[in-house]
């Protein structure tokens, strides 16, 4: 089991790594700029404050843009080898949702979630 735990995760790692985009920078709203080098969010011109795992997710959600991301792929990702419930995810999300009004992350009953731009 332990075996095929460490597979799982080092072809998610792989499959992360291909998924890199090329892109420096999204524009997420009028007002909201992600860096993807820096990993930073701004908001005219000024950082967002995000925790460690907020901050991961929210990187997650704009290298998939548009695209629907489950809870599955983001604990797999964000909490490498530690067992977390969905609500855990819920509740980073959500924290995300409260600090950042304008940005349109979406909840997927039952799967996941897709931030849209």
């Amino acid at each position: 089991v332990a075996i095929s735990n460490i597979n799982r995760i080092k072809k998610l790692k792989e499959q992360k790594e291909d998924e890199e985009m090329d892109i420096k920078e999204i524009d997420l709203s009028e007002k909201y700029i992600y860096y993807f080098d820096s990993k930073t969010l701004t908001f005219k011109n000024s950082p967002v404050s995000l925790t460690k795992k907020e901050l991961e997710v929210f990187h997650i959600l704009c290298k998939n843009i548009n695209k629907n991301i489950s809870y599955e792929y983001l604990k797999d990702i964000v909490w490498i080898n530690k067992y977390i419930s969905d609500s855990t995810v819920r509740d980073v999300v959500s924290r995300l949702k409260k600090k950042l009004d304008n940005i349109n992350i979406e909840n997927i009953s039952n799967f996941g979630y897709v931030l849209k731009n």
